[in-house]
């Protein structure tokens, strides 16, 4: 049996394409979850306008799918945010 013995240059270098494939990883499970954040804020704006022209608001109620359209893309709004800054963490975690 033959073993190897990695020099401490090899090691090193190892250790740096494992931080790599973390730093990669976490850019592309962020770029999944911002896109999956856009589709929900799409979709659920998308059913608010659709119950909005399907049923007749009157009063006080005429501002409920308004509201809740905000507060839907204000919410996307704020996570696409968030992991815009992961991602941008995890790359200027690669630079260093």
């Amino acid at each position: 049996m033959v073993t190897v013995q990695m020099t401490k240059d090899e090691e090193e270098l190892k250790v740096i394409y494992s931080a790599l494939d973390d730093c990669r990883r976490l850019i592309a499970a962020g770029k999944v979850q911002r896109w999956d954040v856009v589709k929900w804020g799409v979709t659920v704006n998308v059913a608010l306008a659709t119950a909005a022209a399907a049923i007749q608001f009157k009063g006080a109620f005429s501002l409920i799918p308004f509201v809740l359209a905000g507060l839907a893309a204000f919410v996307s709004w704020v996570l696409v945010l968030h992991y815009n800054r992961r991602i941008t963490g995890a790359a200027s975690a690669w630079d260093r």
